[in-house]
């Protein structure tokens, strides 16, 4: 799915990069790209502070199957959903214009590309079967622990 800020490209070698020391935290889950490659070296947590993206990978985990077709009239209707309903994260990311969040509907006026489709594929691939718990959460109202020989200066300008 596309997804602002999306990490897809280089997912799997940042992953290869900071997976192998143990249990891992995707703290900014978006389009669930790292979460993905991080998966594949063993289990961990994604989150977000966004509570419809938290749904639509919980849904998607659990088994709902997003639509592969979408108009423009339904990603106007989705604005109105709860945002517990997985289908207005679906819209609202995966078929809104460089995935920002119900920006303007993404439609391909040649008619060879369905956003829809993508979007749906690429939620499929990467949050069913992983070992990953999906969390909604606020990064900033998580308090750092202490690390054993972990100094932590101040700067002061």
């Amino acid at each position: 799915m596309r997804y602002l800020g999306g990490k897809s490209k280089h997912a799997k070698e940042i992953a290869k990069a900071i997976a192998p020391r143990g249990l891992w935290w995707d703290a900014f889950c978006g389009g669930f790209a790292m979460a993905t490659a991080l998966s594949e070296y063993g289990p961990g947590v994604a989150s977000d502070a966004h509570p419809a993206l938290i749904s639509l990978h919980r849904a998607v985990a659990a088994g709902w199957e997003p639509p592969r077709d979408f108009s423009e009239e339904q990603h106007k209707d989705a604005q109105k959903l709860p945002d517990s309903n997985p289908l207005k994260a679906f819209a609202g990311f995966g078929c809104s214009f460089g995935g920002l969040w119900f920006h303007t509907f993404a439609k391909d006026s040649t008619g060879k590309r369905n956003y829809a489709s993508q979007a749906a594929n690429s939620l499929r691939r990467g949050v069913r079967g992983r070992p990953v718990e999906i969390l909604r959460l606020d990064f900033l109202d998580v308090d750092p622990f202490p690390v054993p020989g972990l100094t932590i200066r101040t700067l002061r300008s």
